[in-house]
């Protein structure tokens, strides 16, 4: 019976030690110090040092410094440590702080997910030639448009203001115009692109801005004022400042991309017939 007994508490010993030893944290790999049973590692001081300046990067990689950033790391982990002990997780302003830190997260990472969704498939239409650009074609639409022109607009929302907008434009004498069209346009225009101040310019080759403002410009003789001209953009008066001739090596990226997106343009469109397209609401007057 004794032999018995002191091999059951043999036993229960055994366990009891292995129970102990395997429910016993390992120290990770490179830790500093602990604080309550958190180790605070190399990788965090590393983390620390990172989000510093180059200039204080520089000095904590001094004993001085390692030992400064590893002495708030503790204080912090002290810090937090209390807090949860005073249950602060719970407090309110905690909690509606950390509520929005992950509404700003999570759509800040739906927007990064939509952009390289976008992005990737971008990419494998140029690989596919779906929007390809050829130089042939470069070449050829060099050929045609081998100038760009230069305007000042004003994009008003209303067709009574882009009509008042025009009266006093017309009866400003041609020599004082495009001044007078300036500051028109910081009394108007609603043009979210423009330096109202300084009376934005516009530059552009046939096809890389709207086509009834390409067409109204080119049509146009410089120093005269052309409007006002109705797009999906609002009420557009426009000055024409001047019209040039640009060289293919400048031009050659900006008809790339002009190309690039006209296909792109033909490929969306194609997609209403595989994908139903329903907009319930139109904000035009």
């Amino acid at each position: 019976m004794k032999k018995i007994l002191f091999a059951f508490l043999c036993l229960v010993i055994f366990v009891a030690a292995c129970k102990k030893e395997i429910s016993a944290p390992e120290r990770p790999e490179g830790t500093l110090a602990e604080v309550g049973g958190v180790y605070i590692t190399q990788g965090d001081m590393d983390n620390a040092v990172a989000a510093q300046t180059p200039q204080s990067q520089k000095y904590a990689k001094t004993s001085f410094g390692q030992e400064g950033v590893l002495d708030v790391l503790v204080r912090e982990q002290l810090m937090t440590a209390a807090a949860k002990s005073n249950n602060i997780e719970q407090n309110p302003v905690y909690k509606n702080t950390i509520d929005g830190m992950q509404r700003d997260f999570d759509a800040r990472l739906a927007d990064a997910k939509k952009y390289n969704l976008i992005k990737i498939l971008t990419d494998a239409l140029r690989e596919n030639g779906t929007i390809a650009v050829s130089q042939q074609e470069i070449d050829d639409y060099y050929k045609k448009y081998k100038y760009e022109i230069t305007i000042r607009q004003m994009v008003i929302p209303s067709a009574q203001d882009a009509e008042a907008a025009l009266r006093e434009l017309n009866a400003t004498p041609s020599a004082s115009k495009q001044a007078r069209f300036i500051e028109l346009t910081k009394k108007y225009s609603v043009d979210p692109q423009a330096d109202l101040d300084k009376g934005q310019l516009y530059t552009f080759i046939p096809g890389e801005y709207l086509p009834e403002i390409e067409n109204a410009a080119a049509n146009s003789p410089v120093n005269t004022v052309q409007g006002f001209i109705k797009t999906k953009r609002g009420f557009h008066i426009i000055y024409k400042v001047g019209e040039q001739n640009v060289t293919k090596k400048d031009a050659q990226g900006r008809i790339a991309k002009i190309i690039e997106n006209q296909k792109l343009d033909k490929y969306l469109d194609g997609l209403t017939d595989k994908y139903k397209v329903e907009v319930y609401k139109s904000y035009e007057d």
